[in-house]
């Protein structure tokens, strides 16, 4: 069988395993899709939305030749309440049966890449471990800010700078499907910046990175400016719509923009639901946020921000999208390629990466758990290591960035980077790695921040092929390998 998409978006499947499969619009074909016999755990999950897909008709089963399905029908619901429940069929027979699919179990104390190496451990975080306990009561939300270079934003070997379709593989959205087929509730909807992939002649910049984005005529990367997630999107003047779309069902969208003297205003709408109009981005340099509510409905229903009539400026900062309905972890995309600490650390600006981190209150983002991973950039440029009290180094960014976490009523959680191929810079041979290593482990012990050494417990690509698409980023396998780590770890904040 093969899945046809006759919609007007890219449609993104998802396996059990976590495999992710895009499907492009208006015709486009997956003609290696099957659907997959009963001994095989390499199954599409079946929930809610995605039979919603197949019911209404964006998207339609073929058989293997491209000639019209004559298998039995899907059925439009789930037949069970909602989790994990993958659809099994078998080609030959056209067959098709459902499976609940037991939650599978985390553990971070038998994960084998899981290595604390800090003195302070993940159970020690007690923002995390409140909010945490709120989502398993059904009481209340967690919410993840992700921060990191290309291998946190999913840099996979496509396009300019290996960006796009690259969200699919960010450590936000792997690490939503290893939880939520844990039988945890966690949702990757949200996003800062574009991820690194500028708007240029190589690169289609964030609706180039997260095809479920469309950016209208007038829409682009502002390149003069970096915040969290790499750089803002901005329209100079009357433009058509930026549209939002989601991977899961949301009723509400919190939508980040940056106040500057001279700005423009915008518009929200969505189909069926109350537009909020002449949100107005003029004022103090700063940082404004608006809430816009809705019905529940999927991705295929997108917000549209449409910049008034005017040539005064709009720019927006990232989008906050989730279901109000179900407590859960929300997984905040902040992760952009080419970024170092400095870069994260950074307060030049109200809308700087530093700022955002570091602020509370009505215009704050509200995150409880930062999880950064540093190394790769600052140690490939030679960025002085220096110690935790010399601004401007790699040390000191590391203790910048952890005071500004805490300054925002967070708690902090480091994840080393990958090792780098040797061979990759002169820079990052192995033993130059061990020295910024060592520095991140001593500023976070003395800040009492745990630390995940992903470095020591990797091995390079020369030794561990299997995980990696290139010298320095993984491939789809280690993608979804690092997110378990990532969940395991997670595991542990008890």
């Amino acid at each position: 069988m093969r899945i046809v998409n006759t919609g007007t978006a890219v449609r993104i499947l998802t396996y059990r395993d976590g495999t992710q499969l895009a499907i492009p619009p208006a015709g486009g074909a997956e003609p290696n899709y099957v659907i997959r016999p009963n001994s095989d755990t390499d199954f599409l999950d079946d929930n809610a939305v995605t039979l919603s897909l197949f019911s209404s008709g964006i998207l339609v089963l073929q058989n293997d030749d491209g000639g019209a399905y004559t298998g039995p029908a899907l059925p439009a619901q789930p037949d069970a309440p909602a989790q994990i429940l993958p659809v099994r069929g078998n080609t030959k027979t056209g067959a098709l049966t459902f499976n609940n699919g037991a939650p599978v179990p985390l553990s971070g104390a038998s994960d084998p890449y899981v290595l604390i190496t800090s003195s302070a451990k993940p159970g020690d975080l007690s923002i995390a471990k409140a909010k945490k306990t709120a989502v398993a009561a059904a009481s209340g939300f967690m919410r993840v800010l992700v921060m990191g270079d290309s291998t946190k934003a999913g840099s996979y070997g496509v396009g300019s700078g290996g960006l796009t379709g690259a969200a699919i593989y960010s450590s936000a959205r792997q690490l939503a499907n290893v939880l939520g087929k844990a039988g945890r509730p966690a949702f990757a909807e949200s996003w800062f910046g574009d991820g690194g992939a500028a708007d240029t002649a190589t690169a289609s910049g964030l609706q180039g990175y997260n095809p479920l984005i469309t950016l209208g005529s007038g829409w682009a990367s502002d390149q003069t400016i970096k915040g969290l997630g790499g750089s803002p999107i901005k329209s100079s003047t009357a433009s058509t719509s930026m549209t939002v779309g989601t991977w899961g069902i949301v009723n509400t969208y919190e939508v980040y923009y940056r106040i500057t003297p001279g700005g423009g205003s915008f518009n929200l709408t969505r189909t069926g639901d109350t537009a909020v109009n002449g949100i107005n981005t003029a004022g103090t340099e700063g940082v404004g946020k608006v809430v816009f509510t809705g019905a529940r409905a999927d991705g295929t229903t997108l917000l549209s921000i449409d910049h008034d009539a005017t040539t005064n400026p709009v720019t927006i900062l990232g989008v906050v999208a989730f279901d109000s309905t179900v407590p859960s972890i929300l997984l905040i995309n902040a992760a952009y390629a080419g970024s170092r600490v400095a870069d994260w650390a950074d307060t030049t600006l109200p809308c700087s990466a530093g700022s955002m981190v570091g602020r509370s209150g009505a215009n704050g983002i509200g995150h409880d758990l930062v999880l950064f991973s540093p190394l790769i950039n600052d140690c490939a440029n030679a960025v002085t290591i220096g110690n935790a009290a010399t601004a401007g180094t790699f040390a000191g960014n590391i203790n910048k960035l952890i005071l500004a976490i805490r300054a925002a009523g967070a708690d902090p959680l480091c994840m080393t980077g990958f090792p780098m191929y040797r061979a990759n810079n002169g820079n990052s041979i192995r033993s130059k790695q061990e020295q910024y290593v060592a520095a991140i482990k001593t500023v976070c012990d003395a800040q009492s921040v745990p630390v995940q050494d992903t470095w020591s417990k990797w091995g390079l690509q020369e030794t561990n092929p299997l995980w990696y698409f290139n010298s320095l980023h993984p491939n789809a396998t280690g993608y979804r390998k690092d997110a378990e780590t990532i969940a395991a770890v997670f595991d542990l904040i008890v």
